[in-house]
């Protein structure tokens, strides 16, 4: 179950794009904003967007901007991303947030939302093949090069939103049903 949202502000649509094949993006303060490479579409791969990004495989960044309306000051936010393959890196108005890493599962994090404000979000995307995060595949004598049966795409590409809640939610609800007919409640309360 999800928690009670008292607004959401979805970000999905066009976002400022730039490539960073050398990962130099991180000291040269991509964080903080970038000049555009492309307007890429967000929820979806870079790959299909871009012929020449086709094959495009490491680091990239994201950034998009929006404004909170002042109702929602004063409400938790918490910034939620439904996929981004394979690691991501957040920023909001120049603050790391936090990581995540896995390509098909959801994560969020708590953002210092600026209402009726322009607030700057920053995501640092990296979709590098390594044998200790999506495997390359192994041949007979180790680890041999990047052969592997699936298209490795990269990007933001499922949906992205902001939540707002108040200061306390229902984080997980469960109905467990007993063979003797009993039911049990679990309930985690978030705040």
């Amino acid at each position: 179950m999800r928690r009670e949202r008292l607004g959401v502000i979805p970000l999905n649509g066009f976002w400022s794009f730039k490539r960073d094949p050398e990962g130099v993006g991180s000291e040269e303060g991509f964080h903080e904003g970038f000049e555009a490479e492309y307007q890429l579409a967000v929820p979806a791969s870079w790959n299909e967007q871009v012929p020449e990004l086709m094959n495009y495989m490491g680091v990239a960044w994201y950034a998009r901007r929006f404004t909170a309306p002042k109702a929602f000051e004063g409400l938790k936010a918490w910034l939620v991303f439904e996929g981004v393959n394979y690691k991501a890196e957040v920023w909001l108005n120049g603050r790391y947030l936090g990581a995540h890493e896995g390509g098909f599962t959801s994560f969020r994090l708590e953002a210092p939302v600026e209402c009726d404000s322009e607030n700057l979000l920053v995501v640092k995307v990296d979709n590098t093949l390594t044998p200790r995060s999506v495997p390359p595949g192994r041949g007979l004598h180790g680890f041999e090069g990047p052969y592997f049966d699936f298209f490795h795409y990269g990007g933001i590409h499922r949906p992205v939103r902001v939540e707002f809640t108040g200061p306390s939610w229902v984080e997980e609800l469960a109905v467990i049903a007993h063979a003797d007919g009993r039911l049990e409640a679990r309930v985690r309360i978030g705040g």
